[in-house]
């Protein structure tokens, strides 16, 4: 299932990461590639909260990042999805107001509403369908998401992901 906490993140980050989203009406996905490398301190924090998650040590790779603004009275589309090719996703909201709950659908096709505000952040497993519940949106709402890989720190055996130095590009 999905797991939510609190990411603290401070009024400058606040600030800077509302400003980047602000540039984009709806998603940053294709123009900025893996968006939150533009913010260190970001990434650290959610390095930390990561690590909170995780039952073990892994090397973990954001593969990429992106934001979600979705502008005042702007109906949001019904897009269930999940992020198949990553091992979990993230995402942590900046700005919501009145916002419409993200959906998480469990492998039996239950759907769980969830009620976000400023500074949640929800790890979510690859294999579930999520989707924002579609309504008129009453003031923007801006939230920040990525997908990661995890692989092992030292090779031990083919049950999970091997180091990168492990690969061979072909």
């Amino acid at each position: 299932m999905y797991w939510k906490t609190k990411i603290n993140l401070n009024k400058k980050e606040l600030t800077a990461l509302n400003n980047f989203a602000s540039e984009f009406e709806g998603s940053s996905e294709e123009e900025v590639p893996n968006c939150l490398n533009r913010f260190p301190s970001v990434l650290q924090k959610i390095n930390q909260k990561i690590d909170e998650y995780l039952p073990k040590d892994y090397d973990k790779y954001l593969a990429q990042s992106w934001c979600i603004s979705i502008p005042k009275d702007f109906p949001i589309p019904v897009n269930p999805h999940n992020h198949g090719y990553s091992h979990f996703s993230f995402v942590f909201y900046t700005k919501v107001s009145e916002a419409s709950p993200l959906i998480i659908r469990d492998v039996n096709n239950i759907e769980f509403e969830v009620n976000v505000e400023i500074n949640d952040f929800i790890v979510i497993p690859n294999y579930l369908i999520h989707y924002i519940k579609p309504t008129v949106n009453k003031n923007q709402r801006i939230s920040f998401a990525g997908d990661l890989i995890l692989t092992e720190k030292e090779y031990k055996s083919s049950m999970f992901l091997t180091p990168i130095s492990n690969w061979t590009k072909l």
